[in-house]
């Protein structure tokens, strides 16, 4: 009877080692989500739109006003461009599921999905769809009307 609640003790005890460490792993890894993928630097409406937001996730505000035309930086509320609240319990995601194109003018259809984790058993996920236009200057491909994409 002492051996069997011994044996009981060792194994609750080691499923007890192998939660804190899947629990642990996922806590340190909870803000490494936003940042895993890199510029495409490509000039097509896609990797533009993909870039764009690449740089609105990490907060680069210089290289994001890169991407917009001058009219869509001029019509930015304040003049300062809205960031994403840096919440590292939120995980989104950008699909990129069309693109027309009309001349010097595009249209790149995204769905954008955030990814909630707030525990093991309080997780949740929800989308928006967009259409973002973008229109060919100086050469280059940049958004023409901006709307944060979080």
């Amino acid at each position: 009877m002492r051996a069997l609640n011994r044996l009981g003790w060792m194994i609750a005890a080691g499923i007890g080692v192998l939660l804190l460490i899947a629990f642990g792993s996922l806590w340190m890894m909870r803000g490494t989500m936003q940042e895993t993928e890199d510029y495409l630097n490509e000039n097509t409406p896609a990797g533009v739109v993909h870039d764009a937001f690449i740089a609105q996730q990490r907060g680069d505000v210089d290289r994001l006003e890169g991407y917009l035309t001058h009219r869509a930086r001029e019509s930015i509320r304040g003049g300062t461009i809205p960031l994403p609240p840096r919440d590292t319990n939120i995980a989104v995601r950008l699909h990129i599921s069309g693109v027309r194109q009309e001349g010097d003018r595009a249209w790149v259809d995204v769905t954008v999905t955030h990814f909630s984790a707030r525990g093991p058993f309080n997780r949740s996920e929800w989308s928006s769809d967009y259409t973002v236009p973008l229109v060919r200057e100086d050469g280059k491909w940049r958004i023409d009307q901006y709307f944060p994409l979080w």
